[in-house]
């Protein structure tokens, strides 16, 4: 009851007739998964991959390399005079901040190129779902994980008939097949990007 006045209420605001309840149409989906579960989504993340684990691997040389001499240091520290100790310890020092601000610098470059290789996905992915949700009447769509991996959107409860995710990835697939050129989207309304992660780097 709270639920239907509420949205009389809107609808007067905004100089609209009160919506009925049965002209509510729901619907929910997983706009994360959706993204990357389309033909170029899947491209998309398989490159991120790439470019992550060939930086992880350099880096993961050089910290054990960096760790080595921390041993050895460690080993030879009794058997050095002070002088030679101190100078040691600095260069050691010195090798550790390199080492931590590349590895902060690189963490950077991968965030950004996460951000402007999956916006362009996301911008086409709401245009979609904009052009679904007008052709089949739906009243609102909201973004939600049924999973509960990512933060809660709010919505407790949804049957999964409501849930749009497959049919917006399909739809995705037949007007931006993976691989071929694509017009650039239309316009979509202003939409918060999704944030995304390659799999399994959290």
């Amino acid at each position: 009851m709270r639920t239907t006045i509420r949205l009389a209420t809107l609808a007067l605001a905004l100089g609209l007739a009160p919506v009925a309840r049965a002209d509510v149409k729901l619907g929910f989906a997983d706009i994360q998964r959706a993204i990357k579960d389309t033909g170029e989504g899947k491209a998309a993340v398989a490159a991120l991959e790439k470019d992550f684990n060939e930086r992880k691997k350099v880096l993961d040389g050089r910290e054990k390399e960096l760790q080595k001499a921390i041993e050895d240091f460690q080993k030879q520290k009794s058997l050095l005079t002070k002088e030679v100790s101190d100078k040691k310890q600095a260069e050691l020092q010195g090798r550790i901040e390199e080492f931590q601000e590349t590895k902060f610098k690189q963490q950077q470059e991968l965030s950004a190129k996460e951000a402007t290789t999956i916006r362009p996905l996301a911008d086409k992915m709401f245009v979609v779902l904009r052009d679904l949700a007008q052709a089949e009447g739906y009243t609102m769509v909201f973004d939600h994980d049924p999973s509960g991996a990512r933060a809660r959107s709010g919505i407790l409860y949804a049957p999964d008939a409501m849930d749009l995710t497959n049919e917006l990835i399909r739809k995705y697939d037949v007007r931006f097949p993976a691989g071929k050129a694509t017009a650039a989207a239309p316009a979509a309304a202003p939409a918060a990007t999704p944030a995304a992660t390659p799999a399994g780097k959290k």
